[in-house]
């Protein structure tokens, strides 16, 4: 899985050159409506290999899974649209946008997990790991905040666990191609 993240993070990078990663799938520079659906199947590239190391869970975390970080992502509308297009929930509950889960969304083996949350009506990930993979970064004060981005002295140690989070959040703030016959994109 380490290979594949590290793929998706080159690929999640705005001067990613597609044209090289993909060269069967490229038409002539000459015919621009080609140009646009080429650009459309590297995205299925893109969103597939995405999909591989997350999936979307239902209900609860495994009470196996411990925090271990959280970051607020700055632009709520946008991150949030981009959540419902790449996970797909079933529904979404936003009767309280005050402070409530949106959805879980776990890797293929269960290690590592993360929570989309509203707090005070903005998007936020809380990350999760199994607790064999949690080290604390401090002395642990007793006393946990809930506010994204807070230090709680506990982090994953693990370097796949820390990917794994770090393509999320770049999935997250990246801009995604919806719709390509219309250039929607969010």
């Amino acid at each position: 899985m380490k290979e594949m993240l590290e793929e998706l993070q080159t690929m999640l990078k705005p001067d990613f050159d597609w044209r090289k990663h993909c060269p069967e799938c490229c038409c002539s520079d000459e015919d621009e409506d080609e140009k646009e659906y080429d650009i459309g199947i590297f995205q299925e590239t893109l969103d597939g290999k995405f999909r591989k190391c997350y999936a979307l869970r239902e209900g609860v975390l495994q009470s196996y899974l411990s925090q271990c970080g959280s970051i607020g992502l700055p632009d709520t509308p946008k991150s949030l649209y981009r959540a419902l297009y790449l996970f797909e929930p079933n529904d979404v509950d936003f009767s309280d946008m005050y402070k409530s889960k949106i959805l879980n969304v776990v890797s293929p083996h269960g290690d590592y997990a993360a929570r989309l949350y509203l707090f005070k009506y903005e998007l936020s990930l809380y990350f999760y790991c199994r607790e064999r993979l949690i080290t604390k970064t401090k002395d642990d004060h007793g006393i946990r905040c809930n506010i994204p981005g807070a230090d709680n002295s506990l982090a994953c140690s693990g370097p796949v666990g820390n990917l794994w989070f770090e393509v999320l959040v770049a999935a997250l703030n990246r801009e995604w191609d919806v719709y390509c016959g219309n250039d929607f994109m969010v």
